[in-house]
């Protein structure tokens, strides 16, 4: 991640079928408006989770002993089932707001709940639709953060929409998560991260 809004990768390697890869090489390069003709990317990390980085078009350094693979990419989404996940099957948002604008500081001040001792938490509770809708705000990172349990009424299927179209409306602008995940209960989530800009003017 080279910045809030940019994914990128570098792989060094050599192809196992050169011809092969030298032909799809070509593939790409003639047809360079055709989706299916792009490379997908996917990859495990250090903690043998697999990662599915979607469909790229990346610069390829060939000829030489080691090829080089440099681009960028628009997601990364894998299945988490690591001890962080959460137990209740719910849905979880994030979205980058942007520093300065009046929505931004209208989330602020409507996040804010006062607790006993005089503290406050940038945090607003509520049940919609037999769904407990937690919305917290980060200050110092400029993140709205929501979560929301399933109900019959706000099924895993329609509560990333569901959940986002408001904030559409309120804004006035597009505004889309940069990270979604989709908690089943039984120690699985979907997660799926994006590049693109968290808020779209």
């Amino acid at each position: 991640m080279v910045s809030p809004t940019d994914f990128a990768f570098t792989l060094n390697g050599t192809p196992a079928d050169i011809d092969y890869a030298s032909a799809e090489i070509r593939r790409q390069r003639e047809n360079p408006y055709d989706g299916l003709a792009q490379f997908r990317l996917a990859g495990v990390d250090s903690e043998d989770v697999e990662w599915a980085g979607g469909y790229t078009s990346p610069v390829i350094g060939a000829g030489r002993a080691v090829w080089r693979f440099t681009g960028e990419i628009n997601s990364l989404n894998t299945v988490d089932q690591s001890a962080t996940v959460s137990r209740q099957a719910s849905t979880e948002l994030i979205f980058l707001l942007r520093a300065g604008d009046p929505m931004t500081l209208a989330v602020n001040r409507f996040a804010c709940t006062d607790q006993p001792g005089g503290e406050t938490r940038r945090e607003h509770l509520r049940e919609i639709l037999g769904s407990n809708i937690r919305f917290a705000y980060e200050d110092s990172t400029g993140t709205l953060l929501i979560t929301a349990s399933h109900s019959p009424d706000l099924p895993a299927t329609l509560a990333e929409n569901w959940l986002s179209e408001p904030l559409r409306i309120i804004f006035g602008q597009l505004i889309y998560p940069r990270l979604v995940a989709r908690n089943f209960g039984n120690g699985r989530a979907s997660v799926s991260g994006s590049a693109l800009s968290g808020l779209h003017t």
